[in-house]
Parts: structure tokens; C-alpha cells; sequence
């Protein structure tokens, strides 16, 4: 009998919930034909079942599943509305809607999202977030109309302006050489492979490379110091970028207590160098004449960054951390995980390969005696990193690779009037969120011709797919066409001002690799790659889910 009115209780609750979904399609499409005929054009709400919670829950068990089904359900027809608790904002999808809103005018900013990662991602002290919400003024060197915010607070702008100083022309050319330099010296010394031609097998790539990567990274940029003072610096910082898609969800300490002890790890890493940098360097003699790197605050950017923060007098010691905390992931994450993939793509083709080693071949200088000598007779190897990034199948490769593996959510709000999107209305102060992926996966954007008429869809990587030929019949690298579509570093006035350092990292650490190595992965089927980690959709590259057994050896010279 109990049995009997436990399937009859289960059997009603099933049509209930079929009853309310039913409902709540018809619904959702009567209200789509009745909005498509109004006037007033507001995009429709996707359905959801808990009031004020809306799509928190699905959002935050699977951010890709949760867009890739607003996709399916909605195309690129309209702005969704979704509710995300207290949070209210619109899904665009579409290369050419996205493409206009990243170009838009000043009136769609990614401020207000950016303070909200300052906050939730990078722990900025609500002391602090005044500075970075209040903020109004632009980013060009004449503050916005009727905006007044004092020189000395206006962050966006310094943030621009530093990092166009430090991230192009010849401190970038500085940077990158220190970056190279660095990780050939610790390839060449690399006791876990040896001097010899044996092979040494190991479990995972992703774990060997990534390693040695960030240190190098770290050095070029920050000096040796933060790892110095830190020896499991490192671990921790993985530790906390595994924690990043939690705590971008802004949950409190108490539900997610792990995620933010990761992030308090590397919070006090960060702050210990700071005191010994201060202690050691002065942060204010950071000028175009003084030098453009030293050991205590690696690059010049660095003191600039600090004085900033200092003379602002809304940073703490909390603050100035957060501040380098969010530099540290945005120069470190996404380049490493891309340049792993460019890594296992070449090496899962050995076609591919063997097109590509006359590109690394043509880049490499001679060998040179340096001062970072190893312990061995041979001489480290050094790139023409300007041969290296100008190559065309080098750089198709490359930016094949971002598209497949980059998932970000771009986000825009209309911060003065509502916007207008085409026929729809905006509403002032509600994020725009946008999927890098599903503009990265838009045939219609791509056209045919990026396609070969569908020898090549966009779910497959394809080396070439970036390669055009001039007149004369030579192939060129080109991005002609796909404004809105190839965006894995944005767009528009905030396109990311580390795309040309990240470009010559990975190009300049995949170089690196090939020189000194050779690799095979193994217990995998030909052509094996592993699964993207989806957990990670929205908020950068996609590392590797799995391992990736692999032997490894010296490359005879």
C-alpha cells in the first residue's frame, strides 16, 4: 500500500512538473509572438521555476550548458533576459550583434563587471571598491564630460596608460626576450629529463609544462622574488586558479571555505614581496629614464602600479594585493593553458609538425655563451621573436587555437541611457553577457570560405583556417571579416592590452620546447587530445581535463 502511494505521489509529481514545464514554454512563446509585434521591443525573459534565484542555480552548476542552451532554444534572433539572484542582464549572441556592441560608444562599458571580479575574484576590499565603481571618467587622457574624478582616482585610465607603456614597443620587446631567455635557461639546466638522449616517460604534459612556463612568466614580469620568498608559491597559485569559476559565482566564505583559503594563500605571498620589494626598491623612481626592470619588482610596470595604488589613498595593503593578484592571473592563466594547447595540437599531427619545424627552424638564432651557463658543454638556443610572431602558419595555428579553447563571457553595461541593440531596449545598468565560443562557432560568420565548403567545420581544428594567399600566390595570416567572431581577447576600446605579450608567449615557449625536446604522448590513440575542462567555460582558456601521459627526450642537435 505504501508502495502503491509512493508511485502515485511520483507519478503526480512528474505531471505536475511536465504540466508547469509545458506551461511555461507556451507561455514563454506567446510572449515572444506578442513581443515581436510590440512597440516597445524589450527582449523576453527566459523562463525559470524559483523566484528571485531565477537561473542562479543551473548558471552556477554549468555556466556552458546553461548559455549553450539559451543558444539552441533562442538562435541569435534577440537579446534573453536572465536572472542571476539580484543580478538582472541580457544574453546577446550573434557575431554581428556582438561585433557592435564591443564597438560601441561610450555609453557600454565593462566597468561594472570588472568591479565585480575585482570584488569576488580577486578579493578587493569593500573600502576599496568606491574606486573602482565610482570611476566614470574613461580612459583617455581627457577625462569624459561631466564626469569629475580626480586625476589620482582615475584607475581605467592609469590602467590604460601603463599598460599601453609597459605592453608594446620596445618594453615589450624587453619583456618578452627576458621571458624567453629565462625559460630556455631552465629547459637547458632541466634535471628531471637529463643530459642525455633517453627517454623518460612521466604522467602528465599539462602538469610538466605549465610548470615550467610560470616561472618563467613570473620572472620576466614580477622578478624572482615572489617565488623566492614563497617556495610553494606556485602551488598555490594553481590551487587558486582552480578555485577561480567558484568564486566567481560570489558565494560567501562560509559556503566555499576552500576557494577562498586558496585565494588568501597568494594574497599573502603577494603582500610578503610587496614589503620586501618596498624595503629594497624604490617604487617611485619608475620613469622613462630609470632602468625598465629590477630584481626586487621585476618590471618597471610594477612600481608604476604601486605608486598608482599608494598615492590613490583608497588601497590598502589588501587592496595593492588584489590589484597584483588580478595582473598576475591575467598575464599568467589563459597564455600558459593556450600555449599547452598549441603544444598538444602540433604533436598530436605529425604532419602538422613537420610543417611547422622549418617555421621554428627559420626563427632560431645561433646558439650563444651566456652568463646563465648551465652545467652541461651545450649552449642555450635563443628565437627571433618577431620572425616567430610574424610567421603566417604559426599564427594561424595559434589563433585556430584560441578560438577552439578560449570560453569567456564578455560582459557590457549601458551605464548612462538604456542601449539599443537593433530594435531592442537595454536597460540601463544590466549586464551583456556574450560568448566568446558561440561567436568562435558561427557558421554564418565564418562564411564558407574559412570552412572550405564544409571540409573543415568549426568543431574541428583546422591549422590553415586563417591562411589566405596575396595576388602573388603567398600565403598571408589573416583575421579579414571576423570582427564579432574571432574575439578571445575582446574587443573595442578594452580589447585585452596583453594580447602582443601573450602572443609572443606562447609562440616564443611552444619554440622553446620543440628546440630542446622531443615528445610523444602515450597509452592514447593517434591523434589523441584531451577532453576541454568545462568548468572553466566563461572565464578564460579551458585547460586539459585528463592527464596526458607522455615520454620525453633531449632533441639531438
Amino acid at each position: 500500500m505504501i508502495q502503491l502511494w509512493s508511485a502515485w505521489v511520483y507519478g503526480g509529481i512528474i505531471v505536475l512538473v511536465s504540466c508547469w514545464r509545458i506551461f511555461l514554454t507556451l507561455n514563454s512563446l506567446q510572449w515572444v509572438h506578442w513581443w515581436s509585434k510590440s512597440p516597445s521591443r524589450n527582449p523576453p525573459v527566459y523562463p525559470y521555476w524559483i523566484p528571485f534565484l531565477g537561473h542562479s542555480i543551473p548558471f552556477i552548476q554549468d555556466p556552458g550548458a546553461f548559455v549553450d542552451g539559451l543558444q539552441q532554444r533562442y538562435g541569435d534572433r534577440y537579446p534573453v533576459e536572465i536572472v542571476l539572484g539580484p543580478i538582472r542582464g541580457y544574453f546577446v549572441a550573434g557575431s554581428e550583434a556582438i561585433n557592435n556592441l564591443l564597438r560601441s560608444p561610450r555609453n557600454l562599458s565593462p566597468k561594472p563587471f570588472i568591479a565585480l571580479v575585482m570584488e569576488n575574484m580577486f578579493g578587493t576590499p569593500p573600502g576599496t571598491m568606491p574606486l573602482y565603481r565610482q570611476d566614470d571618467s574613461g580612459i583617455a587622457p581627457t577625462p569624459l564630460p561631466n564626469t569629475h574624478v580626480a586625476p589620482e582616482h582615475r584607475i581605467y585610465y592609469h590602467q590604460h596608460k601603463s599598460a599601453h607603456r609597459f605592453l608594446t614597443g620596445d618594453a615589450l620587446r624587453h619583456m618578452t626576450e627576458r621571458f624567453t631567455r629565462v625559460l630556455s635557461r631552465e629547459l637547458h639546466r632541466d634535471a628531471a629529463i637529463g643530459p642525455d638522449d633517453d627517454w623518460v616517460q612521466l604522467p602528465d604534459l599539462y602538469t610538466f609544462w605549465k610548470s615550467r612556463i610560470f616561472h618563467a612568466a613570473v620572472h620576466a614580469l614580477f622578478g624572482p622574488y615572489l617565488t623566492l620568498l614563497t617556495p610553494g608559491f606556485e602551488q598555490d597559485f594553481w590551487h587558486y586558479m582552480d578555485a577561480i569559476p567558484t568564486l566567481t559565482m560570489g558565494l560567501p566564505r562560509w559556503m566555499i571555505p576552500g576557494a577562498y583559503a586558496a585565494r588568501d594563500r597568494v594574497f599573502t605571498a603577494v603582500k610578503t614581496w610587496h614589503r620586501f620589494a618596498r624595503a629594497h626598491s624604490d617604487y617611485r623612481q619608475n620613469g622613462p629614464d630609470d632602468p625598465d626592470w629590477d630584481k626586487y619588482w621585476g618590471s618597471t610596470w610594477l612600481k608604476v602600479r604601486q605608486q598608482f595604488g599608494q598615492d590613490s589613498g583608497w588601497m590598502d595593503e589588501d587592496a595593492l594585493a588584489a590589484e597584483d593578484v588580478a595582473l598576475l592571473v591575467a598575464a599568467n592563466a589563459n597564455a600558459i593553458l593556450s600555449a599547452i594547447w598549441v603544444l598538444l595540437h602540433i604533436y598530436a599531427d605529425p604532419d602538422l609538425h613537420q610543417r611547422l619545424k622549418p617555421e621554428f627552424d627559420r626563427a632560431m638564432v645561433q646558439p650563444f655563451p651566456t652568463s646563465l651557463s648551465s652545467t652541461t658543454t651545450s649552449q642555450q638556443t635563443e628565437f627571433d621573436i618577431t620572425t616567430l610572431v610574424n610567421s603566417p602558419r604559426l599564427q594561424s595555428v595559434y589563433a585556430e587555437v584560441l578560438r577552439m579553447r578560449i570560453a569567456l563571457l564578455l560582459n557590457r553595461t549601458p551605464v548612462h541611457t538604456e542601449a539599443q541593440l537593433g530594435p531592442w531596449r537595454l536597460k540601463r545598468g544590466q549586464f551583456i553577457v556574450m560568448s566568446t565560443q558561440h561567436a568562435a562557432y558561427d557558421d554564418e560568420a565564418w562564411g564558407p570560405r574559412r570552412m572550405q565548403d564544409g571540409r573543415y567545420p568549426l568543431d574541428q581544428f583546422w591549422a590553415e583556417r586563417f591562411l589566405v594567399q596575396d595576388e602573388g600566390g603567398k600565403e598571408q595570416f589573416s583575421l579579414d571579416g571576423l570582427s564579432g567572431a574571432w574575439i578571445p581577447y575582446g574587443g573595442g576600446g578594452f580589447m585585452c592590452p596583453g594580447r602582443h605579450f601573450a602572443k609572443q608567449e606562447i609562440l616564443g615557449s611552444v619554440a622553446i620546447f620543440q628546440s630542446y625536446y622531443e615528445l610523444e604522448v602515450v597509452d592514447r590513440p593517434k591523434g589523441w587530445l584531451p577532453r576541454p575542462d568545462r568548468r572553466f567555460y566563461g572565464v578564460g582558456a579551458m585547460p586539459p581535463a585528463e592527464p596526458i601521459p607522455f615520454r620525453i627526450r633531449r632533441r639531438r642537435r
